[in-house]
């Protein structure tokens, strides 16, 4: 991975540690057959400008096998994909570069900050069943970390704060709480409003989204 790889990667994403609630559910586990992992879109302003497909490669029907394949591409001011990095592979090289190809031909509304496009990092992760036809790659964006309030930084206050967030079915924030303090009310407020605003995905229980609760961590620090 470049540095300048890491460099975006790290400066448009969360330092964030998942938990659900619920343990007869996993993250996003599994989804409908032939549909796109992380079919939600940020409300940002960040969203997939036009479809693209992935198409199987040559290979005997017979031979096709599935997997879900993830890729965290980079989108420059353009709104074009300027680097990719596959993150979990499907098991296949074949299937794993079909979204790769597919991927990098897509066009994405750029990220905005202050009305300047700047360069943005996404997660696409694919699912490929076998038998059917390849729907197109949606993606998602990944969430710029909360402003550190500046009267928090001028006190050198930092520690972490634990929320719960209640993720409705569309992946949207439907209520938000505080469970642990970070022991300075500014910072709390400031992590709860900056990731209620994160894309989510609902959690899956027998292939259907439901309604739950989920646990986030985040840690305020001064480095």
């Amino acid at each position: 991975m470049t540095n300048v790889f890491k460099k975006i990667v790290r400066t448009h994403t969360y330092r964030l540690i998942f938990f659900l609630s619920c343990s007869s559910t996993a993250m996003a586990a599994a989804h409908a057959a032939a549909e796109p992992i992380d079919a939600a879109i940020a409300s940002a302003g960040v969203a997939l400008n036009a479809a693209c497909t992935p198409q199987w490669p040559n290979m005997q029907t017979d031979l096709r096998g599935g997997g879900k394949t993830r890729l965290t591409v980079v989108v420059d001011e353009k709104g074009e994909v300027s680097q990719s990095k596959l993150d979990a592979s499907s098991g296949q090289n074949t299937l794993d570069e079909a979204v790769r190809t597919a991927a990098e031909k897509c066009k994405f509304t750029p990220l905005l900050q202050d009305g300047i496009p700047v360069k943005h990092s996404f997660i696409i992760r694919y699912s490929w069943m076998p038998g059917q036809t390849p729907a197109p790659l949606r993606a998602r964006a990944t969430c710029e970390k909360p402003k550190y309030p500046e009267a928090a930084r001028r006190r050198e206050q930092q520690g972490t704060v634990t929320m719960k967030f209640l993720i409705g079915v569309d992946g949207s924030v439907l209520d938000a709480k505080i469970a642990q303090s970070s022991g300075f009310p500014l910072l709390d407020e400031a992590a709860l409003a900056g990731v209620a605003k994160c894309p989510f995905e609902a959690a899956m229980v027998d292939g259907k989204p439901e309604q739950t609760w989920m646990q986030v961590k985040y840690a305020w620090t001064l480095q």
